[in-house]
């Protein structure tokens, strides 16, 4: 039982290849402890301490994160730092780490793919992918018919099972929304794009202030769904994708933590 190193990279390469990563990310393998076969894999969002002792607890090699545990270059592993500390807990009990961000953003079926069929709006075709370009983060699309942002705004709350509170809209209650432009996590930088490709609405994660007030002066209706509660949806997207191409080869586990850091304090 279990696989090589070769055959998962192999395999991750169908799901989310390397060649979709944006510039300034770090996808792909984060922390390689073993060339052992890999027979146990956990799915999460991402790294934290909770995480790391539910891997443990499941005797995991390795933890695939949609989030990367390492973004920016480490001068040094200090385990008074949060990551050296999670690295060094990590090498310490001998267990991996790979992340799919952007890439698995971009990905045909990947998180913005899979938020829009969960929350199966009707729509009359699917018109691009965003920046809004050929691979690119965010999804557009049309509508089969106009829909106002209120109406939207309830099929996301109960689709995603997201706290009425935990939502917020920017734009004018009455205008009729037909194209859509989709990106989960945080897509305010694709405000202007979606404004370029003729979009009513953007449906998104972390908006800042500054941000929702442009676009209300430009027309631009803005629904902020939260950036975990629009990428929450990773482990058991990902999950299913890998257990389609392993089969029984390897023990796939989907994380169980709760990794909302806003009224999730104890």
């Amino acid at each position: 039982m279990g696989i090589t190193y070769v055959e998962f990279e192999e395999s991750i390469e169908l799901i989310a290849p390397q060649f979709l990563m944006e510039e300034w990310d770090n996808s792909g393998i984060q922390i390689k402890t073993s060339d052992k076969n890999i027979e146990k894999i956990l799915i999460a969002l991402e790294i934290t301490g909770d995480v790391i002792d539910e891997a443990i607890e499941n005797e995991v090699d390795l933890i695939i994160t949609h989030h990367p545990l390492i973004f920016k270059e480490i001068c040094k592993i200090d385990i008074d730092d949060i990551v050296g500390r999670y690295i060094n807990k990590l090498v310490m009990k001998n267990i991996s780490v790979y992340s799919a961000h952007t890439t698995f953003d971009k990905a045909i079926g990947g998180n913005n793919d899979y938020l829009i069929s969960l929350i199966n709006v009707k729509m009359s075709r699917t018109v691009g992918t965003g920046n809004f370009g050929e691979l690119e983060i965010g999804r557009l699309l049309n509508l089969a018919k106009p829909l106002k942002i209120d109406d939207i705004v309830s099929i996301i709350e109960n689709k995603l099972e997201i706290p009425a509170f935990e939502i917020k809209k920017v734009g004018r209650t009455d205008k009729e929304i037909i194209k859509i432009g989709v990106c989960t996590g945080s897509g305010a930088s694709l405000i202007n794009d979606a404004l370029e490709n003729g979009c009513d609405l953007l449906i998104t994660g972390d908006i800042k202030y500054h941000d929702a007030q442009h676009a209300k002066e430009m027309g631009l209706c803005l629904i902020d769904a939260g950036h975990y509660y629009t990428e929450r949806i990773f482990p058991e997207n990902f999950a299913a994708k890998l257990t389609k191409l392993l089969g029984e080869k390897v023990k796939i586990i989907e994380s169980k933590i709760n990794l909302n850091p806003f009224g999730n304090c104890r």
